[in-house]
């Protein structure tokens, strides 16, 4: 889409007024009924068009991304708009200046259409918004809202951020792109904490062709190209945890990967799984209580019940607990590279889910098949490869070695060439 648009834009077919109208017009057709958006600056994208209107048409766009529109999830500031993190009540006024994340957006003239709903402090309990493709479903969570406006055509791509899963679950329960990068690689400065030390930003959109544009654009760091690779498949983690209709369409998903050139086959991770989840848990919980130990005793009727089990949890755990939790995190981030090289492998492959959305809106999914990956730092990203025997789709995630962002970015793209990305 986004590569469309920049010809579009280049040629003069099109331009950035026209593209921010046709996404204003679909969120008036469809926000009723979806519910993604906490805020649309209308006034302020079309200004922001306007202006790349005139720079596209003198041959001097400031990026790639010049003119196309991003959503924000509403714990990202932006400077004059209230942040109110999913909960009413909670903004004490307009946030001073924006995020640095939005201050390099505005430099490279993206066009910042409004903020996306986040689940309550971007957490576990449930938002408002509404599956795209069957209302009546969850879209997952945290980064609800920017998956359900990507998906339902409202905005080129958005912001999300993710702890647990809240960007790649999210995304694959709609049918799109979601990508977390290597811990750190974007900025979280003026993004609202959960946990320190498994907090990312990264971004969903509708191709994995968009998805290079955007990690160029923002990073400089060129997208890899591949031809083939070679993956290694988790079937030990899924077999156990992934429900039927995912595990009946497993095998027709990596037969598509072998007969469009990669070399795939099972390897076993050198840990355990469930000790990674629980190393996870006790980080979120204990640092999630620190962030909130000033607020949650003062204003403790604003949080909801997931909210309160999560920081409650924190402050049961011992600081003891929480170092022997640090110290494994550390050693198992040492021994990644040694991990990798044993086994013999480019990237890991895996359902970016354990199941399709789940069928009603009172939970978010299971993050099952992402908190490791969050904790662990490494670039995950997931693409839509089809539709499950229920009709919803379903995601791959790939996942690379810390720091191999762009070839893991590289491997969507090879999804997408080869056909194996598809809806």
């Amino acid at each position: 889409m986004l590569e469309e648009l920049g010809e579009a834009f280049g040629n003069g077919s099109s331009n950035p007024s026209a593209h921010v109208v046709a996404c204003l017009e679909r969120i008036e057709q469809r926000e009723q009924e979806i519910c993604a958006w906490v805020e649309v600056d209308r006034e302020g994208a079309l200004a922001a068009a306007a202006e790349s209107d005139r720079l596209w048409r003198e041959g001097a766009p400031r990026s790639p991304l010049e003119g196309m529109t991003v959503g924000v999830k509403d714990i990202i500031d932006i400077a004059g708009k209230p942040t109110s993190v999913g909960v009413d009540g909670w903004a004490m006024g307009p946030a001073q200046c924006d995020a640095e994340i939005v201050r390099r957006l505005r430099e490279l003239g993206a066009v910042l259409l409004g903020k996306t709903v986040t689940t309550p402090f971007a957490c576990f309990d449930p938002s408002p918004t509404r599956h795209p493709w069957r209302t009546g479903s969850s879209p997952g969570g945290s980064s609800s809202g920017s998956a359900a406006a990507v998906a339902d055509g409202h905005v080129a791509w958005a912001l999300g951020s993710q702890t647990g899963g809240s960007i790649v679950r999210p995304a694959a329960y709609c049918g799109i792109v979601g990508f977390k990068p290597s811990f750190g690689r974007l900025p979280l400065d003026g993004v609202f904490p959960i946990a320190s030390r498994l907090d990312h930003l990264g971004f969903l959109c509708r191709e994995p062709s968009d998805a290079a544009v955007i990690w160029e654009t923002l990073t400089g760091e060129r997208v890899a190209h591949l031809e083939t690779f070679r993956a290694g498949t988790l079937e030990d983690v899924q077999g156990a945890r992934a429900d039927s209709l995912l595990l009946e369409l497993w095998p027709r998903v990596v037969q598509r990967c072998r007969d469009a050139g990669a070399q795939v086959a099972p390897v076993r991770l050198p840990v355990d799984w469930d000790a990674l989840l629980e190393v996870h848990g006790v980080l979120m919980a204990y640092e999630a209580a620190q962030v909130h130990a000033a607020t949650y005793a003062q204003r403790r009727s604003l949080y909801p019940p997931g909210m309160r089990r999560l920081i409650e949890r924190g402050q049961a755990i011992a600081r003891s607990e929480f170092d022997r939790a640090v110290a494994r995190q550390e050693e198992w981030h040492q021994e990644m590279e040694r991990w990798w090289d044993d086994l013999g492998v480019d990237f890991l492959l895996m359902w970016s889910t354990p199941g399709t959305a789940p069928s009603h809106r009172s939970t978010t999914g299971d993050p099952l098949f992402n908190s490791p990956w969050s904790l662990l730092g490494v670039p995950t990203l997931t693409v839509p490869v089809g539709r499950a025997a229920d009709g919803m789709p379903v995601g791959l995630q790939w996942v690379g070695r810390v720091g191999a962002d762009a070839s893991v970015l590289g491997a969507g793209k090879w999804c997408q060439m080869r056909g194996v990305c598809c809806r």
